[in-house]
């Protein structure tokens, strides 16, 4: 099957035993992109009647990558709400992004804004991007991305 090619995110598909699946069968696994229901139009499309994966024993798992979650809280505070937006706590975020197709889009500003605040989190979970993100607010992740001009770095001379 093509379902990288169609959805342009990677996507595997994987014999596999899983908590989900109480058995060995056949997984999808992606990372943002479709919702898993367009997933699962998308596989009922391309696979071949014929085929030999039963369409009704797949397991589809989808997760929603840390540039996504960090680019869900830009786009919430660009739009002057919390970062977390209505979502009190970062895992609440994550689970609506599930239902949020293709999370990872966004334009080149908030996508820098996103890299940005991954960074600084160190790529921690969502409650610590969205609290991060509190604390330095967009023109605090601008400044990081680009310093002013009219600051000289400080240099000591002689031992320390």
């Amino acid at each position: 099957m093509q379902l990288s090619a169609e959805t342009g995110a990677p996507v595997e598909v994987q014999w596999d035993s899983s908590s989900r699946s109480g058995g060995w069968r056949w997984h999808v696994i992606w990372g943002d992109g479709p919702t898993r229901d367009g997933m699962v139009a998308l596989v009922d499309r391309l696979l071949p009647p014929a085929s030999a994966l039963d369409r009704d024993k797949l397991v589809y798992l989808r997760t929603i990558r840390r540039i996504s979650v960090a680019l869900a809280i830009v786009r919430n505070m660009r739009l002057g709400q919390p970062p977390l937006g209505e979502h009190h706590r970062g895992w609440a975020l994550e689970d609506h992004l599930l239902e949020v197709p293709y999370p990872e889009r966004g334009t080149d500003d908030d996508l820098q804004l996103a890299v940005e605040l991954c960074r600084l989190s160190n790529f921690g979970d969502a409650q610590s991007i969205a609290d991060l993100a509190a604390q330095h607010g967009i023109a605090g992740l601008r400044a990081r991305l680009v310093p002013p001009d009219n600051v000289l770095p400080f240099r000591r001379s002689g031992p320390r």
